[in-house]
């Protein structure tokens, strides 16, 4: 199921059922939308962490472990690399575990700016897309997610750029663990720190002549 946001979203939607409906594809070439040719000119930049000061560009989103029924956030920061303005009109996400908020390039220290669309980036300046991916109950690698940041060059539409999201949902993060086989408290067990699992389930740390800690 896909979710769209914005005046560009709501048009092409708009578009697609009236294709449908006068069977556009049937033979009569006037009754065929032009797809636009324009690439977007959108520079994507992920945070790895939500709270990191720097980024990787790339369109590829990675959650990494996420535990099962979580909520995980990963921030992208948008650039318009052209000599030109570009009107961002909306978005296209391919399900409801995804949810989407644009807020202002400014450090995450400070207090964030909600923005909404349209909205249009001059050349040389950017604003930050926060992605929100809700972990379902199955575990293994997360569904073939994506998200399209639609838009206009030059009063045209253009080729929206798609963002694709990639990770794993796993019953617990990396170095915790389920020891006591209770699913309300779920990956209860630090390995790390817990003497009574010192790497693994019910295996006690050493206790001779010292005190009991748990070491790599």
């Amino acid at each position: 199921m896909f979710r769209i946001s914005g005046i560009r979203g709501l048009q092409w939607l708009s578009a697609t059922i009236l294709c449908v409906l006068v069977a556009c594809g049937s033979g009569d070439s006037d009754t065929k939308p032009t797809p636009p040719d324009t690439l977007l000119g959108l520079e994507a930049c992920v945070f790895n962490d939500v709270d990191a000061d720097t980024c990787t560009v790339t369109t590829i989103v990675n959650f990494g472990a996420v535990p099962l029924q979580s909520t995980h956030v990963r921030r992208v920061r948008l650039t318009n690399t052209t000599d030109g303005p570009i009107a961002v009109t909306g978005t296209l996400v391919s399900s409801s575990s995804v949810s989407l908020s644009f807020v202002e390039d400014i450090p995450v220290s400070q207090q964030q700016v909600l923005l909404a669309t349209p909205m249009t980036l001059q050349s040389q300046t950017s604003v930050v897309l926060t992605i929100n991916l809700e972990a379902g109950d199955l575990e293994g690698p997360i569904p073939a997610e994506f998200v399209d940041v639609l838009g206009e060059r030059g009063g045209e539409e253009a080729i929206p750029l798609r963002l694709s999201l990639s990770g794993t949902v796993e019953r617990c993060i990396t170095g915790y663990v389920d020891c006591d086989s209770n699913d309300a408290n779920g990956c209860e067990t630090d390995l790390a720190s817990d003497i009574a699992h010192c790497g693994e389930c019910n295996r006690a740390c050493e206790t001779d002549f010292g005190i009991s800690v748990c070491v790599n």
